[in-house]
């Protein structure tokens, strides 16, 4: 009698699904929540991937963060222009629910109008929760770019935060991933079931608009 061969989490390939998006406009407060974002299918080994994005105008940065009430992890930030524009690559393991409720805990409390956005990714099979490698960079006129490794089997989540002079710019043009949303801070993309890569490029690139600096920001995992 044959006995089928048994794979290890290692080998099982990761599993990756962009599940929501969503953009926010705010007042004064300590933070910013999105409710009831779907997150996918309930799973044991569910992690949940977030791409952020805030515009501000005055300095904040994002200094915690809950994905369904779970503690997130910050696996990678950046802020230009004294922090106007922020973006971050958050996540969490959640393994129940449909939906979540992902808030985001600000520096500051918000004292002028704000713009902020999400995509929400659902992973399973995740080989390890710290990523393999991170990039950031501020570009000038609003565009940004970066290079980053990317293993094996691998995916990258990647952002750029910017607002122009007249108003948020929303409209981009992306290399190196797919993007989920363009919206008024920026534009947050992905690339996922990659080969592994030294240095992929990475860029966002605004069709109008001008600002003096942007921050772009991306993590990659298997």
């Amino acid at each position: 009698m044959s006995l089928m061969p048994v794979f290890s989490p290692y080998d099982t390939p990761v599993v990756f699904s962009e599940t929501d998006t969503s953009e926010e406009t705010g007042g004064v407060d300590a933070a910013i929540t999105f409710t009831s974002q779907s997150i996918g299918a309930a799973d044991a080994g569910r992690r949940v991937f977030v791409g952020v994005l805030v515009a501000a105008l005055q300095g904040l940065t994002v200094t915690s963060a809950t994905i369904g009430g779970q503690a997130a992890t910050i696996h990678a930030s950046n802020g230009a222009d004294a922090n106007e524009f922020f973006a971050c690559i958050i996540s969490a393991a959640v393994p129940t629910g449909t939906t979540a409720d992902i808030i985001l805990n600000l520096s500051e409390t918000i004292a002028d109008e704000i713009w902020s956005s999400i995509a929400v990714y659902r992973v399973l099979n995740l080989k390890s929760a710290t990523a393999f490698d991170t990039a950031s960079n501020d570009g000038a006129d609003g565009s940004v770019s970066m290079s980053i490794d990317i293993p094996n089997g691998g995916f990258v989540i990647a952002g750029c935060s910017a607002i122009a002079g007249d108003g948020p710019l929303d409209i981009y043009t992306s290399t190196g991933v797919t993007e989920s949303i363009e919206s008024g801070p920026g534009v947050i993309g992905y690339a996922a079931a990659l080969s592994a890569e030294t240095n992929r490029s990475i860029t966002f690139v605004p069709d109008f608009g001008t600002e003096t600096t942007a921050a772009g920001v991306a993590a990659s995992f298997r």
